[in-house]
C-alpha cells in the first residue's frame, strides 16, 4: 500500500486494530512508526527515503525489505522471526549482532556496503547471499543448514567449516581463494567463475550433481564421482 505520510500510516493502523499484515510500497517515508504487536508479517518496498526502522514488536516471523536505499541499518531483529530476506538496499552497512529465536530462510542480495552477517541461529535451513560485495567473512554455519547460496561476494576469500547436513552448494563469481572440506551429506555442488580459486577438496561419494568450472587458478582439479558432472 502506498502511503502519504507517517501519520497517514498510523491512522490507517488505528483503524485496523487486529492488523497483522502490513505491506508498504513506493512511499515516501523516511521513518516508520512503532508497529503493534498483532503485527507478523512486514514487507517494504521501494520506500527510498526511509532511513529508520522502529523497534519491531517480536510478534514478526516474515520481514523483507526490498529497494530502500536510505537504511543503513536495523536497530533490532524480533525474536519470532523465521524468514529474513533483505534485497537492494544500498547503504545498509549494519545489522544486530545474531539472528535468535527461529529463523530458518535468509536471504541477503546486492547489498554492497554490509560488513558482516550476524551469527546465524541454530534453526537456519537456507542461507543466500548475493552480490555483498563489502563482506569479508561469514559466521560460523549452523548444523541445520542444508542450502547454502553464495554469489558475487568478492571481498570473501573463505568460508567457515560446511555442516553435516548441508547438501546444496552453490559459490559463484566469489572471492574465495580455498574451500572447506566438503560433506559427506552433499548432493549438489557448484562452484562457478571463482577466479582466484586454487585449491578444492574431494568431491564426497554422495554427490550426485556436480559443476566446478571457470576457476583459472585451481590447481587441483578434484576428482568426481562417476555421473556427477564435470570439472574444468
Amino acid at each position: 500500500m502506498y502511503f502519504e505520510s507517517e501519520k497517514s500510516l498510523i491512522d490507517y493502523m488505528k483503524d485496523k486494530p487486529d492488523l497483522n499484515c502490513l505491506v508498504i510500497e513506493n512511499s515516501p517515508l523516511t521513518s516508520l512508526p512503532d508497529l503493534p504487536d498483532t503485527v507478523c508479517y512486514v514487507k517494504v518496498k521501494n520506500c527510498i527515503g526511509l532511513s529508520r526502522f522502529p523497534v519491531l514488536p517480536n510478534s514478526v516471523y516474515y520481514l523483507e525489505v526490498e529497494d530502500c536505499h536510505g537504511l543503513t541499518d536495523f536497530q533490532n531483529l524480533p525474536t519470532m522471526l523465521t524468514d529474513l530476506r533483505i534485497t537492494n538496499c544500498s547503504s545498509l552497512i549494519n545489522l544486530p549482532p545474531a539472528l535468535t529465536g527461529m529463523v530458518t530462510h535468509v536471504k541477503f542480495t546486492s547489498c554492497p556496503l554490509l560488513r558482516s552477517i550476524p551469527t546465524l541461529s541454530d534453526t537456519l535451513i537456507n542461507l543466500w547471499v548475493c552480490d555483498c560485495g563489502g563482506l569479508t567473512n561469514f559466521p560460523t554455519l549452523p548444523s541445520t543448514l542444508i542450502y547454502l547460496r553464495v554469489f558475487g561476494c568478492h571481498g570473501l576469500t573463505d568460508l567457515p567449516a560446511l555442516p553435516n547436513k548441508l547438501a546444496y552448494l552453490v559459490v559463484n563469481n566469489s572471492g574465495v581463494t580455498s574451500l572447506p572440506a566438503f560433506p559427506e551429506s552433499l548432493l549438489d555442488l557448484v562452484v562457478h567463475k571463482c577466479r582466484g580459486l586454487r585449491s578444492c577438496p574431494t568431491v564426497p561419494s554422495s554427490v550426485v550433481y556436480a559443476d566446478i568450472s571457470e576457476c583459472p587458478a585451481l590447481e587441483n582439479v578434484p576428482v568426481m564421482p562417476n555421473s556427477a558432472g564435470k570439472a574444468n
